[in-house]
């Protein structure tokens, strides 16, 4: 009968399984549930490998008297169980993973601005500068110190820097990576993290500039109390969301048509004319108002005036105007961003 012991030797076999030697452990289900069965060459607590496992079937005619099957545990394993709060954990994971890049990328930019240009910080106060001298020069040539009750100089710090910020904005992102391009060779860094860095740098840099000229206005006794700074930095951020989905919009149309490239810097320069940068609405008469308002800038200037000053309030802004144009434009070009972002991945 070859391996098979007599059946006089079955309950010595069974007495001695706890302990029995076996090549390999199986697991089987019979009538009484899960068991594992062993063979002589290795103990229980040595088989310990689940991995050796697999549930089976089998009938009582095919049980080999010299196999031994031994209870599992019902019980779930703790590893296996899902933790408590393992997405919350994943979530703060990731965001402090997207946050350490990000950080590390608008330092970087910090650091590269100075080192190719030691003027580069300079440049940035000496433009908007230059851009509020020609403002205020020019209502002085007609004898006026007030913009519909505004002080001269604050209502062109605001005008200046508010447009001088989505204009650079808007264009850096539509340059794309540029010569941060090579960072993507890192698997977490995506040509999107690059451009919400440079943009979030020049949309802090520009407010840092603003809160310069408006500290040395005040100094100087050329401007008044503020109204609401908190509602202007609200605006300032939906200018800033507003200048990156533009940027994003534009840069998905040069990646179709390279050549437009070119024509959009000076599309950007030339759309100062019909924003409201050195004057607002309110002083227009209607037909050339009613074309002016379609620019989506001209409103947010117009709010984050009259979230500054107590002597104006904008009533040709609108606010709903504002946030349906901020979201479209950012919606559409993320889309088109993560759209082109796998075209890349895929090269």
């Amino acid at each position: 009968q070859g391996d098979r012991p007599a059946a006089g030797d079955e309950d010595t076999a069974a007495q001695a399984a706890p302990n029995a030697a076996t090549d390999r452990g199986e697991a089987g289900e019979g009538a009484t549930g899960t068991w594992l069965r062993t063979r002589p060459g290795l103990s229980m607590a040595e088989l310990g490998g689940a991995d050796q496992m697999h549930d089976r079937s089998t009938d009582d005619d095919d049980i080999d008297p010299g196999i031994t099957f031994h209870p599992l545990p019902t019980e779930v394993p703790e590893l296996l169980a899902p933790r408590p709060g393992a997405f919350t954990t994943a979530l703060k994971d990731l965001l402090a993973l997207r946050w350490r890049i990000f950080r590390g990328l608008i330092l970087r930019s910090l650091r590269l601005a100075a080192r190719s240009d030691a003027m580069h910080y300079f440049w940035l106060v000496i433009e908007p500068g230059m851009q509020v001298g020609l403002i205020v020069a020019f209502y002085w040539i007609l004898d006026r110190t007030y913009v519909v009750d505004m002080p001269a100089f604050p209502f062109a710090v605001i005008g200046a820097a508010g447009w001088l910020m989505f204009r650079t904005v808007a264009r850096i992102v539509m340059n794309g990576a540029g010569a941060e391009g090579s960072l993507l060779l890192y698997p977490p860094i995506t040509r999107l993290d690059i451009l919400l860095a440079r943009a979030a740098f020049h949309g802090l840099l520009y407010l840092l500039v603003l809160v310069l000229l408006m500290a040395l206005i005040w100094y100087f006794d050329f401007g008044t109390a503020t109204e609401n700074p908190l509602l202007f930095l609200h605006w300032w951020v939906v200018l800033w969301i507003m200048s990156l989905g533009v940027g994003l919009c534009f840069m998905a149309i040069v990646d179709v048509f390279p050549t437009i490239r070119r024509m959009v810097p000076i599309l950007l320069r030339n759309l100062a004319f019909v924003t409201s940068v050195a004057y607002v609405t309110e002083q227009l008469p209607p037909e050339f108002k009613f074309v002016l308002l379609w620019n989506p800038v001209t409103h947010m200037l117009q709010l984050l005036r009259s979230a500054l000053f107590f002597e104006y309030e904008s009533d040709d802004a609108s606010r709903f105007y504002v946030y349906l144009f901020t979201m479209i434009v950012l919606t559409v070009g993320l889309a088109a961003e993560r759209h082109n972002g796998k075209k890349i991945a895929r090269r």
